[in-house]
């Protein structure tokens, strides 16, 4: 989204759904969460649960939902799962510095697999809604505009359009 349709959608007064709601939005992310969930202040927005944690790839993920989705859905009600994880199986974090991780075609592959096993997971529960989020890479990193950076970024914006195609193909398909 450009900033002028950013900033023409903010100067629109929000609507806040009407009647009663019946899945509960739950977005299960990485440290990205925690950092969206410091800018919700409307109360629809506070009603969105956030199952984030630090450096949670897809596989983590994966995992989490196998180990607790039951009894969430039993604590919480029929929820509607947004799935942005991945991130962290692209890229390695290493104080100050976040790289890309070797081979991103083989762990596009893997984070595939790993998103259609959750999708096989919410077969089980067919009252409940699953949404992946698509990757949005940044463009630049705070206006440094060096080669290596730029080499990095195009890389990790071609690995991201590689994964939102991928999602595409999944979601035309029956999983």
């Amino acid at each position: 989204m450009t900033d002028k349709k950013l900033l023409k959608y903010l100067k629109k007064s929000f609507e806040p759904p009407n009647g009663e709601q019946i899945l509960t939005p739950v977005v299960l992310t990485d440290s990205k969460g925690k950092y969206l969930q410091a800018q919700c202040s409307l109360p629809i927005e506070n009603s969105i649960r956030w199952w984030d944690k630090s450096g949670r790839n897809s596989k983590q993920g994966l995992k989490w939902l196998r180990d607790n989705l039951e009894t969430e859905i039993a604590l919480i009600g029929n929820i509607s799962l947004y799935i942005w994880v991945g991130t962290c199986d692209l890229t390695e974090y290493n104080h100050p510095y976040i790289k890309l991780r070797q081979e991103p075609e083989e762990i596009v592959q893997s984070v595939i697999n790993n998103f259609q096993k959750i999708a096989e997971i919410l077969k089980n529960y067919p009252a409940c809604k699953l949404t992946f989020l698509k990757y949005h890479p940044t463009q630049y990193m705070n206006g440094i505009l060096v080669v290596h950076i730029r080499t990095l970024n195009n890389l990790l914006i071609r690995t991201s359009l590689l994964l939102n195609i991928s999602f595409r193909l999944m979601i035309t398909s029956d999983i």
